[in-house]
């Protein structure tokens, strides 16, 4: 019998998967926002404000500081690979590093992108000399 999970994949981002990853980011930071017309308004001033700064120049950002930026993706039946999940590791100074922007899709919560992303992170931050990770 055929599996009929998909297959998930940790990959470094990509240009071109910055529409979805804005679209999985303002997701997943609404969720903070309670149901008052201030605290949305400060949620979407913060996603407008991130998709300007470093959500626009993740290579800058993550990858050219001495980082990294990757997305989870899942592979359907027929083949067609979309992004589900997302995690970024912005260098500080000493070995420390922050884990920055982890969210993972609506549609794909519960399949373990999220532990994916964070083991693969962990893993590449650790080969890489990190001493301390903070969220």
């Amino acid at each position: 019998m055929a599996s009929t999970s998909p297959i998930i994949n940790i990959r470094q981002f990509r240009d071109e998967d910055l529409p979805e990853v804005a679209e999985i980011f303002e997701y997943g930071m609404m969720l903070y926002a309670s149901d008052s017309v201030e605290s949305k308004a400060q949620w979407v001033e913060y996603i407008r404000k991130s998709l300007k700064t470093d959500l626009a120049d993740v290579e800058g950002t993550y990858m050219a500081s001495g980082g990294n930026f990757w997305v989870a993706t899942v592979e359907d039946s027929n083949g067609e690979s979309k992004v589900a999940g997302m995690i970024g590791l912005e260098p500080k100074d000493n070995g420390e590093a922050e884990v920055r922007r982890v969210s993972v899709h609506a549609d794909y919560q519960g399949m373990g992108i999220g532990r994916k992303l964070m083991t693969h992170l962990v893993d590449w931050a650790t080969t890489h000399h990190f001493k301390t990770l903070m969220l």
